[in-house]
């Protein structure tokens, strides 16, 4: 793979925020998660947005189910993540509930998160990736 002026990828990521990588179809998105997945120390859970079941819980809104859905994880990646409909929301719910307890009052360690969303568009501005993630 050809090196980027924006790896390692790691230097971006930041305690309960979400890194997004977004860009036309076939540019290699996949790639650079994967490659910087495999030489992660962290412990990770990578889920893709083309999964029923990943798209119902990130979708729920449902506290009950989407955070044990990342509970013991450092780093959580969502591949093709355009898929899954209100995914902000459910990425906001992981951000904001990182650190913090779960229902049963155990620590859960969601504490770096990353999205990719996909997009062939280009230019990509803030609002439409706003639109985007809110699922208008």
């Amino acid at each position: 793979m050809i090196k980027r002026a924006y790896e390692p990828l790691e230097r971006y990521l930041q305690p309960n925020k979400v890194l997004v990588i977004y860009g036309p179809r076939r540019t290699g998105k996949t790639t650079l998660l994967g490659t910087m997945l495999s030489g992660s120390t962290l412990k990770y859970k990578l889920a893709s947005g083309d999964d029923l079941p990943t798209q119902h819980v990130l979708s729920s809104q449902d506290f009950r189910k989407i955070i044990p859905f990342v509970e013991g994880y450092q780093l959580f990646a969502l591949d093709e993540a355009q898929h899954v409909p209100n995914v902000g929301m459910g990425l906001k719910i992981i951000a904001d509930q990182a650190g913090g307890r779960s229902r049963r009052g155990a620590r859960w360690q969601a504490v770096r998160l990353r999205i990719q969303v996909v997009s062939e568009e280009a230019p990509f501005s803030a609002q439409a990736l706003a639109r985007r993630l809110s699922g208008q």
